[in-house]
């Protein structure tokens, strides 16, 4: 077979349109003009902007998976450490203890009176926690603030991730609904 060629003077002055589809028998057309624009392409400035603008979109989303990617690998890089080292967890539980006097208020009555009859030495270590033989509830409280925020950041960091990685795919989202959208206004067009 032959390749089809045409010249400027078979074509004419006016570009070629798609037919517009006859109408339904009882319909309105509003159906017509409306097919008429999804066949037409949007005017050429348009879709460079609308390229600029997905372009932009999709480097936004990169942005945020690859924070979100980090910030999941440095979380996980410090529950490892504190699972190593667990004396790590001391400089919280020094802090909760400072703040909130935790070990003094729940100590035990026999480490009270232990405490009194041994004034001299409670003054000396006035920097250490409450008393060594008692339960610590500012170690516990530290634990438990370390792992909350470690969720909190983690929560964080997966949705990073998430919104990141529907960006960079935000123009075959796009694709896909107009496409759903086209597929339901044919169906409803045959009814």
């Amino acid at each position: 077979m032959g390749e089809l060629k045409a010249t400027r003077r078979d074509v004419g002055d006016r570009p070629g349109r798609a037919p517009a589809p006859a109408p339904a028998a009882g319909s309105d057309s509003g159906y017509r003009e409306y097919d008429l624009l999804l066949r037409e392409s949007p005017p050429r400035a348009l879709g460079i902007v609308q390229q600029l603008l997905a372009v932009l979109v999709r480097l936004v989303g990169l942005c945020f998976l690859v924070i979100g990617v980090g910030a999941a690998v440095i979380i996980l890089r410090e529950a490892w450490t504190l699972y190593q080292e667990p004396a790590r967890i001391e400089r919280f539980a020094l802090a909760i203890e400072l703040g909130s006097n935790l070990d003094k208020i729940f100590a035990l009555p026999a480490s009270e009176s232990a405490e009194a009859a041994s004034e001299g030495e409670a003054t000396s270590e006035a920097n250490t926690p409450a008393a060594s033989t008692s339960l610590r509830l500012s170690y516990f409280a530290g634990w438990f603030l370390v792992l909350l925020l470690m969720l909190v950041a983690s929560i964080l960091a997966i949705s990073a991730v998430s919104a990141g990685g529907r960006l960079v795919l935000y123009d075959t989202d796009i694709r896909q609904l107009s496409r759903a959208v086209v597929k339901e206004v044919r169906r409803n067009k045959g009814n």
